[in-house]
């Protein structure tokens, strides 16, 4: 009966990561001011939380929500707050990235060379620290100016990093405010096309099947309590109905639960 318990629970949380394993988690780390450029002269800390928090507004609106979770500022902040003061480079903040269990991490520098604020934006993947994306520099005579044009690059590079995605191999994504005509795209392969969306298929049959064989079985539990109930109460006719509902249940919820497991491996 242990090992039936720790099957139960072990399928349940198999169940809901499948459900949940095509979500990817965004940080937005605060953007960094380049002292030895100067820039800490023009720009201030809060203005510089200010660019950050239009960074994460325009992840918002161009990540698809069923697809990315966008982490809050205070999520990343909680978890990471004391690394984030002490990085310098690229690779410190990928680590932080890992830590805080992001999957993508966004981060923007500004530096400030003569008279003008410049401001960059990279996006990377934190499994393997590839550049995903990044925007053109943004260049301003002044903090306002500079986010206002902030947006708008940011924008561009989110929804390029989604145009990228699915195509193979994964290359970082350049970025220009005004975009060159594209070529046209030869035509996919009929084949490839097809493989798509019964591979999806697949998968939410997989997890189907892995809820309801999970479901049944947790009937199952329930009905081997009911058993225990009724026997210490001398209820003979109600504990023998509640066995054949239980065997019947741990049966039926086994089958379906390994079919569905078999999805997962065979396809």
């Amino acid at each position: 009966m242990k090992k039936l318990k720790v099957f139960l629970v072990a399928a349940l949380f198999a169940a809901i990561s499948a459900a949940n394993a095509q979500v990817k988690y965004v940080a937005v780390v605060e953007v960094e001011i380049d002292a030895r450029s100067g820039a800490v002269n023009d720009l201030s800390a809060a203005e510089a939380q200010e660019i950050t928090a239009e960074l994460r507004r325009e992840a918002v609106r161009n990540l698809p929500q069923g697809k990315y979770n966008i982490m809050t500022s205070e999520t990343v902040q909680a978890q990471g707050g004391a690394v984030l003061e002490e990085c310098a480079e690229e690779n410190c903040v990928i680590t932080l990235g890992s830590k805080i269990g992001a999957d993508y991490i966004v981060r923007g520098i500004v530096r400030k060379f003569k008279t003008r604020l410049t401001l960059s934006v990279e996006m990377y993947e934190t499994e393997n620290g590839n550049l995903v994306a990044s925007s053109d520099p943004v260049r301003s005579e002044n903090a306002a100016e500079l986010l206002e044009k902030a947006a708008a690059a940011c924008a561009n590079m989110y929804k390029a990093f989604m145009n990228s995605q699915g195509s193979a191999p994964k290359a970082p994504v350049m970025l220009e405010l005004e975009p060159k005509p594209q070529p046209v795209a030869p035509k996919p392969d009929a084949g490839l096309a097809q493989t798509r969306p019964a591979k999806k298929r697949h998968t939410l049959a997989a997890v189907g099947l892995d809820a309801v064989g999970a479901g049944i079985l947790v009937y199952g539990y329930v009905r081997e309590m009911n058993v225990k109930d009724n026997i210490d109460a001398y209820l003979w006719t109600d504990a023998e109905k509640s066995v054949k509902q239980r065997n019947i249940a741990y049966t039926v919820g086994s089958i379906i639960l390994l079919s569905g497991i078999s999805v997962h491996i065979f396809f």
